[in-house]
């Protein structure tokens, strides 16, 4: 398997975002104190007490918005680092050519509803992210424990991770 690579500090809590939250804020449909959270989570981010990042799941993702509505979505996305996968998903092979799928990808997509989730939390989990910042309660939240069971990116709503890097501060 190709070695995973790191692109956060162990001292800088790394946050990966999913792309319900940048679509929460355009639209306006995120909990007002999840929303809150994200703002709070934004200053922290602008201090470099934080990073916070996306993925080419969420370009894709923001990519299928009809484009009268996908600027906004843009904007916000064009904030985060971008991680992109050596390995988090699949890889081929050298010896056989065969694609070969990350394990950790893998026992993802057992446990979650939605592929693009697990394709995501994966890279999350390549580049070493502390946290999966979502607010999708049905398809990820619900499966936390079970996620935690094969890696360690932790999926957390705004206000839980906000709460825990108080945590870690005091």
């Amino acid at each position: 398997m190709p070695q995973a690579a790191s692109s956060s500090s162990s001292s800088v809590p790394s946050i990966l975002v999913d792309t319900n939250i940048v679509s929460g804020l355009v639209k306006g449909d995120l909990p007002r104190e999840q929303a809150q959270a994200v703002v709070t989570i934004v200053e922290m981010m602008q201090r470099s007490a934080v990073t916070l990042a996306g993925t080419t799941v969420m370009r894709d993702e923001l990519n299928k918005i009809p484009a009268p509505h996908r600027s906004l979505h843009i904007a916000i996305a064009d904030t985060l680092r971008t991680l992109k996968t050596a390995s988090g998903v699949t890889w081929l092979d050298p010896n056989s050519g065969a694609v070969v799928e990350s394990p950790t990808y893998t026992s993802l997509r057992r446990i979650l509803p939605d592929e693009p989730d697990a394709r995501m939390i994966a890279i999350g989990e390549e580049h070493r992210q502390n946290f999966f910042m979502t607010d999708d309660r049905k398809s990820v939240l619900n499966h936390r424990e079970q996620i935690a069971s094969v890696c360690s990116i932790k999926a957390r709503r705004p206000t839980e991770v906000l709460a825990e890097l108080t945590r870690r501060s005091t």
